[in-house]
């Protein structure tokens, strides 16, 4: 159904087109260079959420994302910083946080900031990347490693509001 389905469209891609895949496979080959370090990774990620099981860590992306939430209504109510999620509660993702930031703070400066404690984050994407940053909250990460994450953004966003 997938290869059908690939078959049908006019724009596949190139470095994972089904098409080439099954071609390829016809004469035991593989249409291109495989990315044999992305394989390694894929299968110390899987032994990973195997030794976890995957409902724990869907219930810890689920816990990391709470926290950040909880953590933008304590900005915006014990700090009072204007930040918030733009999206709404139920299309939130388990795995990233969009932050709409104060009027005045870029993205680019604040994930900078949060870079200067060690901490990586994104900044936001086309229209709304000059006034957002994205937190993660996803595969290795720890409730805990993203409360030092959090206290890191925290600090950020006061130093940057009062420039």
């Amino acid at each position: 159904a997938f290869v059908a389905t690939a078959r049908a469209s006019q724009r596949r891609g190139l470095y994972f087109d089904l098409i080439e895949f099954e071609i390829a496979a016809s004469k035991k080959q593989t249409p291109n260079t495989p990315a044999i370090s992305l394989i390694f990774a894929l299968d110390a990620q899987l032994r990973a959420i195997r030794a976890e099981g995957l409902e724990k860590r869907w219930a810890r992306h689920a816990a990391m994302r709470e926290s950040v939430e909880k953590w933008v209504d304590e900005m915006r109510e014990d700090a009072g910083i204007d930040v918030a999620i733009p999206v709404a509660p139920a299309n939130r993702s388990p795995t990233v946080t969009t932050l709409r930031l104060p009027t005045g703070v870029s993205g680019r400066a604040f994930v900078n900031a949060v870079a200067e404690s060690g901490f990586t984050i994104g900044s936001g994407y086309r229209q709304l990347g000059a006034g957002t940053a994205r937190i993660g909250h996803m595969g290795d990460h720890t409730v805990k490693g993203l409360a030092r994450c959090l206290a890191a953004c925290g600090r950020a966003l006061k130093q940057l509001t009062r420039s």
